[in-house]
């Protein structure tokens, strides 16, 4: 605790850390067991996508279930498919004294929720306890940030839960207008979806609470500006040298020991390739590599991810993402096949056309690129931004949740792309940003190898290409690679382009213009960003969407056990994180609609399936 706190106070966080701390958290209760019925006539590793050259295609098609082997290689009560938050459910089945067996295509465990930074969550035990003794220890220091931290943890964590579900209830899911759960009027979420939104603001505390008590050693997120100290929690100490990506290694790690620990069977290298059943039951799963054949007495878990690797799937169920995102910044393993093999079984789809987008897709040929790149991040940074007709854009930032605005801002325009350009400065501008707290943050905050060094023994969590120690080696690749363009001219660049030479002059001109004026009167960007584009070599990128994770796939109850057409349980089977869909509604592209964003989602439903397995 003592590191988050000289964090804080040495960046004095005042007015950025805590005032509005509510209001851009929302920018991101029944639990239990139904029967089952006859129905109805993972994640892998890669680093951070970062690696994988060329999307892989494969086919959209339902993969048909296995018949009952004569004999089974292994048995277990619980299998579960995928090692990211299916963790955090291979740890409660076998605290709960399950004998349990875990199924994982890749090499190691964690799949993309190892990749990411940040748990978005409200309302968890923990987090009470860290609002009170930060409130006691701020009290001198920071008055007005003490007090609003002392008076959140004194809040019973079940009233914070019902402020977090409030705000999800007037996103925009096709709701109507009536009372809302803070008693209100304003725009309800739809009838489908409430029940899931009351579900999502449940599991995911309770399971930030049962991962600290399995030894995971929360801390304050302290870097998210505005949403900081109430946005959510992240390992303690993973922001050392104000680098967050792949924070949350540690706290997977943390899981797998925990389930060996308690017994776990796990088998790497082990792609499930149907599930098995007898009749209408889910009883096991086949797979290739070191067994053949799984059992499973009590239920399978399917927690593979999402679909963002598979072009078919993709074209089929989100074609936003097909048609519109130049990359995807989840693991190469996320390739939709539980939710192939739940479409098999019998299972139909929900979340139509709904994904998690950010801004950063960097047009470079290559559908894998994690947002901490250093070409990425530096295509994300408040330049002179422009349509290919030369019309300015809005830039927001992280502060108002900017990261799906300004995904929607790039993917509406022609091309589905902005164009960014900016001078031989950059490197200047963009540390001067850092020093005077006009930087973006989290993986829109470029990493120096200042920052780097501060970072210390955090950097081990980083695997070999997955990030650069300097945000201009990636600047560099980009360059070498002829994806950033660089020229000695302006007309020069936009030749290299390919946008006409007065379009890019124009939006400069009048980009400078407003920068001499020192004031933007038409998008209101901070002043400390109207910086002049001036002296050459002159850079300039195409950027648009990049996908973190697809919000389609397998229907399912408030349980988590996966539905046939009739809305009956599938017998046996359960779908968590982004292999479930409809957890926010369908066709909402670009933005997370549901509380806690990926990987909280992932992790407490997760928990959610395996309590209720565990009865």
């Amino acid at each position: 605790m003592t590191k988050a706190i000289d964090k804080i106070t040495s960046e004095g966080v005042s007015r950025r850390g805590f005032l509005g701390g509510l209001a851009a958290l929302s920018g991101a209760v029944a639990i239990g067991a139904a029967g089952c019925s006859p129905k109805s006539g993972d994640e892998g590793e890669s680093n951070g996508g970062s690696t994988t050259p060329t999307a892989k295609t494969s086919d959209a098609d339902p993969i048909a279930p296995a018949a009952v082997p004569a004999a089974w290689d292994e048995e277990a009560d619980v299998v579960i498919v995928g090692t990211g938050g299916g963790l955090v459910a291979a740890v409660y089945a076998a605290m709960k004294g399950k004998k349990v067996t875990v199924l994982e295509k890749g090499a190691t465990w964690g799949g993309s929720s190892k990749e990411t930074d940040i748990f978005s969550v409200l309302g968890s035990k923990t987090q009470q306890a860290i609002y009170q003794a930060l409130g006691a220890q701020l009290a001198e220091i920071n008055p007005e940030g003490a007090a609003q931290l002392s008076a959140l943890g004194q809040l019973p964590p079940e009233v914070m839960r019902q402020q977090w579900m409030a705000t999800y209830f007037t996103r925009p899911n096709g709701g109507d207008t009536g009372e809302l759960p803070d008693g209100t009027t304003g725009l309800r979420a739809c009838a489908p979806v409430q029940p899931m939104l009351q579900t999502l603001c449940t599991c995911i505390p309770d399971a930030i609470d049962f991962m600290a008590g399995c030894g995971v050693p929360w801390g304050p997120v302290t870097m998210f500006g505005s949403a900081g100290m109430i946005s959510g929690v992240c390992p303690q100490g993973s922001e050392t040298g104000g680098i967050v990506a792949r924070a949350n290694y540690s706290a997977f790690e943390i899981l797998y020991n925990k389930a060996v620990e308690l017994g776990a069977s796990f088998h790497f290298s082990t792609p499930a390739t149907a599930l098995v059943m007898d009749g209408d039951k889910v009883v096991g799963v086949t797979c290739s590599g070191e067994v053949g054949n799984v059992k499973a007495n009590d239920g399978v878990i399917l927690a593979t991810g999402g679909m963002t690797f598979n072009q078919d799937l993709l074209k089929e169920y989100v074609p936003h993402v097909y048609h519109r995102c130049f990359n995807s910044t989840a693991t190469s393993g996320d390739e939709g096949d539980g939710i192939r093999m739940g479409l098999g079984a019998g299972a139909t789809i929900s979340g139509y056309d709904s994904s998690f987008i950010f801004d950063g897709g960097v047009d470079n040929g290559v559908w894998g690129r994690y947002l901490y790149k250093g070409d990425v991040q530096v295509s994300r940074q408040p330049w002179c931004s422009f349509t290919n007709a030369g019309n300015r854009i809005p830039y927001y930032p992280v502060t108002t949740l900017g990261f799906t605005k300004q995904a929607g801002i790039h993917m509406h325009n022609p091309g589905h792309c902005s164009y960014v350009v900016f001078d031989s400065h950059y490197d200047e501008i963009i540390k001067n940003w850092d020093a005077t707290g006009k930087n973006q943050l989290i993986c829109r905050n470029p990493i120096t190898r200042e920052k780097w060094a501060a970072a210390g023994d955090n950097v081990k969590r980083f695997t070999s290409g997955s990030l650069d120690e300097d945000y201009t080696i990636g600047m560099q690749e980009g360059i070498d690679g002829g994806y950033i363009f660089t020229a000695n001219t302006l007309e020069e660049l936009a030749d290299k382009m390919g946008l006409q030479r007065s379009v890019v002059t124009g939006a400069v001109a009048n980009w400078n213009a407003m920068c001499d004026a020192g004031e933007d009167t038409l998008y209101h960007l901070d002043p400390a960003w109207l910086v002049k584009v001036q002296d050459g070599p002159f850079y300039g990128m195409k950027v648009g969407g990049t996908v973190l994770a697809t919000m389609c796939g397998l229907t399912v109850n408030t349980s988590m056990q996966v539905l046939n057409a009739k809305a009956e349980p599938i017998c046996g089977l359960y779908a968590t994180g982004c292999t479930a869909g409809g957890l926010g509604g369908d066709s909402n592209y670009g933005d997370c609609r549901n509380p806690g964003g990926g990987v909280a989602m992932s992790c407490g439903t997760a928990y959610l399936a395996a309590q209720t397995i565990c009865g």
